[in-house]
């Protein structure tokens, strides 16, 4: 608890609170290996005021603390600690492009399929840059044919489109849709055999085909595969 900054972070696999950082990584996949190229920690302060970053004021006061320079690599660490993942990811995105590193695709989780981060993905690069991600189906509204729908609604509207893919072992739906400031978006929903959830991909590229789509997004699997490897020989968290 005397570490700078720390404070508790939830942890997804053992559902509890734990003290420590989030690690943000963004990686580069070259069609072989995935190098990860840049990274960030980010503390939660969390909503109870009384015990922020789950920490007592005691505990709080035993942190180490230090005077950092302004511009210094540990005063530019320090003030990402609680900057939001979205601006941070973005950040991240537009400093590898100028340093040469432009990839086809921007693959993520849902954690980042926001119209803030998809539309200015879209600005770097004047548009070489796609999006192509896992969206939630939650209350977003997307516009089909000059109307209003949730996911949930515009896959109902849509069950009697539904197709066969025998190569995936899927059933989906593919639609052009628009979306808030990012303009006209393909949507793919996918149900897997053997499986009753529908899963929501969504992608700028609009030429983007359903198999490819599902075998581009899946390569987004070696960043878990990175993870697995870092925990297992550098004591990841």
């Amino acid at each position: 608890r005397s570490i700078e900054r720390i404070g508790k972070v939830f942890d997804h696999i053992s559902k509890t609170y734990r003290l420590g950082f989030r690690c943000l990584l963004y990686s580069f996949w070259d069609g072989t290996s995935i190098y990860p190229l840049d990274f960030s920690l980010h503390a939660e302060k969390g909503s109870n005021k009384k015990r922020p970053f789950g920490l007592t004021k005691k505990q709080l006061k035993r942190r180490y603390c230090k005077e950092r320079v302004s511009g210094s690599a540990g005063s530019r660490r320090i003030s990402e600690l609680n900057q939001d993942k979205i601006t941070t990811a973005l950040q991240m995105i537009k400093r590898a492009a100028r340093h040469g590193f432009i990839p086809q695709y921007i693959l993520t989780d849902s954690w980042f399929a926001s119209d803030k981060f998809i539309s200015t993905i879209r600005r770097i690069r004047k548009g070489a840059i796609h999006f192509l991600g896992m969206v939630r189906q939650d209350k977003r509204f997307y516009v089909y044919e000059g109307e209003r729908y949730t996911a949930k609604q515009l896959r109902q509207a849509l069950k009697y489109q539904v197709r066969r893919c025998r190569k995936i072992r899927s059933r989906y739906i593919e639609v052009l849709v628009e979306y808030k400031s990012v303009g006209v978006v393909r949507l793919f929903f996918s149900r897997y055999s053997g499986r009753k959830q529908w899963q929501l991909i969504l992608t700028t590229d609009l030429n983007l085909r359903y198999i490819k789509a599902i075998e581009t997004y899946n390569i987004r699997w070696g960043i878990e595969v990175l993870f697995k490897e870092v925990k297992q020989h550098l004591n990841f968290g």
